[in-house]
């Protein structure tokens, strides 16, 4: 991972670099399991989240051991990547494949092994992404923006139209100068 972000981390926060190319530690899997969804379905393996956590004790150091093996390797192994592929009916004519989409059930361990790595991205995130980007980032919300937004067309004291549109969909809000319409 360190040679990814090599890239977006400069001089000055250069201790980022070791802790993004440590060895996964149990602590960071015990973590990671812990923040496990119980509500999702499991993967291939059909093993839910709640095996996980209920015999984390005895799992923690396994996993943590397979992960470090396979960053080692540059690979999991096979069954890591492999998921259950499921199409998941949306709406309206359900013989037109546009209404479904597509949902892919991975095993736990992908799961937490993914967890785990962006846990650790979260923590330097704000370093690498410029501070006006709100969506996504640890400690920023998008309303920040949207307020910074609003503020601007009020003060303009100009009549703006913004639209906010769903690709798919009709427009779904409406601002015009500081009041704002929802369809």
């Amino acid at each position: 991972m360190k040679t990814t972000c090599w890239v977006f981390l400069n001089d000055k926060y250069s201790e980022h670099y070791d802790f993004l190319d440590n060895d996964i530690t149990e602590s960071e899997v015990e973590i990671a399991i812990k923040q496990l969804n119980t509500k999702k379905s499991p993967g291939k393996d059909g093993l839910p989240s709640e095996f996980y956590q209920q015999y984390s004790k005895e799992l923690i150091g396994i996993l943590t051991q397979v992960f470090n093996e396979g960053i080692s390797r540059g690979f999991m192994g096979d069954t890591f990547y492999e998921g259950v592929l499921s199409l998941l009916y949306k709406k309206g004519d359900n013989s037109d494949i546009n209404n479904y989409r597509h949902l892919t059930m991975m095993n736990l361990d992908y799961k937490i092994y993914a967890k785990v790595l962006m846990n650790r991205l979260s923590d330097v995130l704000d370093l690498i992404i410029i501070k006006e980007q709100t969506c996504a980032v640890k400690g920023r919300l998008i309303w920040d923006n949207l307020c910074s937004l609003r503020q601007i067309i009020y003060e303009s004291g100009q009549i703006f139209y913004i639209v906010a549109f769903d690709k798919k969909k009709r427009p779904l809000i409406i601002f015009q100068g500081h009041i704002c319409f929802k369809f």
